[in-house]
């Protein structure tokens, strides 16, 4: 799947465009948007991603990426760091979802996330001679680095 929305550096946002673009993200947020929402919303708004990816830099942000026929991972960027090639997966969750139950415990839908995260890992494990993170521009490739992300809105309480 191509790049969203290419390198930010190819573009120029006003901060007014940015005030509203965050306005509308807390509005999703708050309003307990699906998964689906919040994942076209971060895919037309790659400048949400700063500090994660390189916004001036050759470090594309991928969509809705297959590993083989098992799992699909909301978002994929690659990065060249200074110690070798990193290939980034970022697992979205809904911020519908309580992350813990009433008592305490993790919830059912924080439970699956963090099985969803070790199922990657393990299919990359598993996959490396076919994986593409092997050997990117031959620089050694460092193992993925796999972040899981629970957007939540201002109904969580902060201490």
């Amino acid at each position: 799947m191509a790049p969203s929305r290419g390198h930010a550096s190819a573009y120029r946002f006003t901060r007014t465009e940015v005030v509203t673009a965050i306005a509308q993200f807390q509005e999703l947020l708050d309003s307990k948007a699906s998964e689906q929402t919040v994942h076209t919303f971060l895919a037309s708004h790659i400048y949400f991603w700063n500090g994660m990816l390189r916004l001036l830099g050759g470090c594309p942000l991928y969509s809705k990426i297959q590993l083989g026929s098992e799992h699909e991972v909301d978002f994929v960027f690659f990065d060249t760091s200074s110690n070798g090639a990193e290939w980034h997966l970022v697992e979205l969750e809904a911020p519908k979802y309580r992350l813990f139950n009433a008592e305490g415990d993790p919830s059912q839908h924080l439970t699956h996330a963090l099985a969803q995260i070790r199922n990657y890992q393990r299919w990359i494990e598993r996959n490396r001679e076919i994986r593409g993170f092997a050997n990117a521009g031959n620089r050694p490739a460092n193992g993925p680095c796999i972040h899981w992300a629970s957007v939540r809105g201002s109904h969580i309480r902060r201490s």
